[in-house]
């Protein structure tokens, strides 16, 4: 006759039960987003004016939203610094330093604040108060980089 127990897990004394996500796993997460805003930025609508519309404003929010504040402001940093450096990871296959001080510059540099605030004020799961964060970053991406486009 076969032993049917069920195997038990044995947390310790004092231990959350939940088990936290390891440093490893979140960096791919993290690395995973930055790739996707980057394969994202190159699907653009060009605008009079030389600003374009593109998908990377739809995942810069899901980003925050699933990593969390933290990572998601991390993975559009990260998304800035290789553009920064020349990586062809803006919109068009453009990168350099140049777009970060030019007429899009407000617009991508205010790309943390609504994976910030998508993640924040998504934390306790509650619908309305995500597309508060989401409207709330969405808003200030738009008049940051409005006021460093009417200002160049």
């Amino acid at each position: 006759m076969e032993n049917t127990t069920s195997t038990r897990i044995c947390y310790p004394e004092g231990s959350p039960k939940s088990v936290r996500r390891s440093g490893v796993q979140e960096l791919c997460r993290i690395a995973l987003f930055t790739a996707l805003i980057a394969v994202c930025s190159q699907f653009s609508i060009p605008l009079p004016g030389g600003v374009p519309m593109t998908l990377q404003t739809l995942i810069i929010p899901i980003a925050g939203i699933v990593l969390g504040a933290r990572g998601g402001t991390i993975a559009t940093i990260v998304y800035l610094l290789l553009g920064a450096v020349g990586l062809p990871v803006f919109a068009g296959f453009s990168g350099g330093l140049d777009k970060l001080v030019g007429m899009t510059g407000g617009f991508l540099i205010s790309f943390p604040l609504i994976a910030w605030f998508g993640g924040m004020f998504s934390r306790n799961n509650k619908y309305l108060k995500t597309i508060l964060g989401i409207a709330v970053g969405s808003a200030l991406n738009y008049v940051v980089g409005s006021i460093m486009f009417m200002a160049l």
